[in-house]
């Protein structure tokens, strides 16, 4: 099988998408082999983000539930003080129930990476103000650790 990357361009007509493959000598010889007839089969991209920043999110996120020093309503739990941080500073979709409109957080693994970024930095900016930096070393111990896979 050859995996080429593809791109996916708006029709100038509107009416629909047009794909474009990169020419390639796979591709020629493939296509010759098959007198042109080709299968293609298209799948959502590779998740933009890596599976060590969902660990440290999640690290971070128990390291700060630890603290006690959030604004969560007590009694949540970690699982529920996960859910409250997604809803508090991660994507959400509304929609209506029972006539009242009501928030729905996306999954942390279906983030793009600029949200990830936003939810991370919304995240730091409150553990830092709410001073548990200075009250967890787990919690110097994971801000350092991502300082430092970042540089």
């Amino acid at each position: 099988m050859i995996e080429i990357n593809l791109k996916l361009e708006r029709a100038e007509s509107g009416g629909g998408y047009l794909l474009r493959l990169v020419r390639s000598p796979e591709l020629l010889d493939l296509l010759a082999r098959h007198k042109g007839e080709v299968g293609v089969r298209i799948a959502a991209p590779m998740s933009a983000h890596t599976d060590a920043q969902m660990r440290a999110v999640h690290a971070l996120l128990a390291a700060y539930f630890t603290t006690g020093m959030h604004s969560c309503p007590e009694g949540y739990g970690l699982d529920g003080f996960k859910l409250w941080a997604k809803m508090r500073y991660g994507p959400c979709i509304e929609i209506e129930y029972e006539g009242k409109p009501v928030r729905l957080p996306k999954s942390m693994s279906r983030y793009t990476k600029k949200e990830l970024t936003d939810f991370m930095e919304s995240l730091i900016s409150e553990i830092t103000q709410s001073g548990a930096v200075a009250e967890s070393e787990k919690l110097q111990e994971i801000l350092r650790g991502m300082e430092e896979n970042r540089a």
